[in-house]
């Protein structure tokens, strides 16, 4: 009898060993896997937070910490005090921003911002949002910011080779044609086309070799932006033709235009020595809907017409 007493007690006492054993094993290995979580999410590149908006905008924490992005001072101000964000949120993305903090917002879709971060330039961000609701009425934002800079800016890059040419750096001729068909389908308005094109360009390429005629192209481009500046659009169309389209001018605007090209586009020379010549015509509508493509003709017929009385007076 003592016996089985004796080991029933040297049973609950080993049970009760090896519960705390047990729990202790359990204990260690949920904060070692606390302590794992805790470094995979301050390693990963997104920033994870979770913003209460009532009764005032506080983050309840962001993880990463913001310091990273903004600075030590800067990003311990704003997880404190979350109003003092919207400062660094770029004025053009600002609207949007402001709707997703007040629930005017599809959150399903992902957005994206820019924020000003500590060296000064912006950082975009594509953000995945999550409203937090309560009594019908929004409380606290969580989401999920990835940085995405490096692949606007490889968009960027690409839509401006897309729409600019090479060699000058003007519009291209694929920007230029999307231009009027927008001022021939979508807007009515007064509108003039100038076209311009380098005289003798095959003989500058002969004598002095192509290096010299682009010389001569991106001068002339050089001079056609200047003049024109930001009044008008200015593309090379290819080879040594350009156009310049001006919206919302009068007759006497495009024909001003037109007489100072014709003026600084002929006699300068080049560091190779080619002498810049240039035939410049153009022409102008009250009204663009519909027309564009007459506009552009007239305006090349216009050039070409220019062209032929400078070959008769050379000769």
């Amino acid at each position: 009898m003592k016996g089985f007493a004796a080991g029933i007690v040297t049973g609950i006492l080993g049970c009760l060993l090896f519960n705390r054993f047990f729990k202790k094993h359990r204990e260690h290995v949920k904060e070692q896997n606390g302590k794992r979580f805790l470094e995979l999410v301050e390693n990963i590149n997104d920033i994870i937070y979770y913003v209460e908006l009532t009764p005032t905008v506080h983050f309840r924490y962001v993880v990463p910490s913001l310091t990273k992005l903004l600075g030590e001072k800067e990003g311990e101000r704003l997880e404190k005090n979350g109003v003092y964000y919207l400062n660094r949120i770029h004025p053009e993305d600002l609207i949007d921003f402001k709707r997703k903090m007040s629930g005017d917002f599809d959150y399903s879709k992902p957005n994206s911002y820019r924020v000003l971060n500590k060296s000064g330039t912006y950082t975009w961000f594509e953000e995945r949002t999550t409203p937090i609701y309560k009594n019908g009425k929004l409380v606290a934002l969580q989401g999920i910011l990835r940085d995405i800079t490096e692949q606007r800016m490889l968009q960027q890059d690409l839509e401006y080779r897309l729409h600019h040419d090479a060699l000058t750096n003007l519009y291209n001729r694929t920007y230029f044609e999307q231009e009027l068909e927008r001022l021939d389908v979508v807007c009515d308005l007064p509108v003039g086309i100038i076209v311009t094109d380098l005289d003798d360009l095959k003989l500058v390429n002969d004598s002095l070799g192509h290096k010299a005629g682009d010389e001569l192209i991106q001068k002339a481009g050089e001079i056609l932006l200047n003049t024109v500046g930001t009044r008008g659009t200015v593309a090379r169309m290819g080879g040594d033709e350009f156009a310049v389209l001006l919206e919302e001018a009068s007759y006497q605007e495009v024909q001003e235009y037109s007489d100072k090209l014709n003026e600084q586009c002929n006699g300068l020379t080049s560091t190779t020595h080619a002498m810049l010549h240039m035939s410049v015509g153009f022409s102008y509508l009250p009204s663009s809907k519909g027309k564009m493509e007459k506009l552009f003709i007239q305006a090349d017929q216009a050039m070409y017409h220019n062209k032929r009385k400078h070959k008769r007076i050379s000769n």
